[in-house]
């Protein structure tokens, strides 16, 4: 079948909504957002992938290029908690291109919102597991 619109945004710094804003009102069918550190953002683009994610499965990588997306440690506007509260989906140690393929593959299979977070619960854990092995 066709292969679905999932873009990456990768924001700058002190970058703005509007991209994600204007990725949302285009019609992509998911996004994949590399934010800093441990999944963190700005207020301002938390709010933004808030809307979209109403939508359509947004998911949250890292751009550190090591480790995991935080899940439990900060809690500020913006911060992984926040985001994830607001129904982004954690990517584990799934860097934004490997979250990318996963989710186009989850959105061609046609699975729900809550079994894609299942999907990415299980390589968030196995990429624990192999890092404690």
């Amino acid at each position: 079948g066709k292969v679905p619109w999932v873009p990456i945004i990768k924001p700058g710094l002190a970058e703005d909504s509007r991209l994600v804003r204007a990725a949302g009102a285009a019609g992509i069918e998911g996004l994949v957002f590399e934010a800093s550190g441990g999944g963190h953002t700005t207020p301002d683009l938390a709010d933004a992938l808030e809307l979209v994610a109403r939508n359509i499965p947004v998911v949250l990588s890292s751009r550190t290029r090591a480790g995991s997306v935080l899940t439990k440690t900060y809690g500020f506007s913006g911060s992984e908690r926040d985001l994830l509260s607001r129904g982004l989906i954690a990517t584990g140690y799934l860097d934004a291109c490997k979250a990318r393929i996963v989710l186009l593959l989850v959105l061609m299979s046609g699975l729900s919102v809550h079994e894609m977070k299942e999907v990415f619960l299980n390589f968030a854990q196995s990429g624990q597991k192999s890092l404690n092995d």
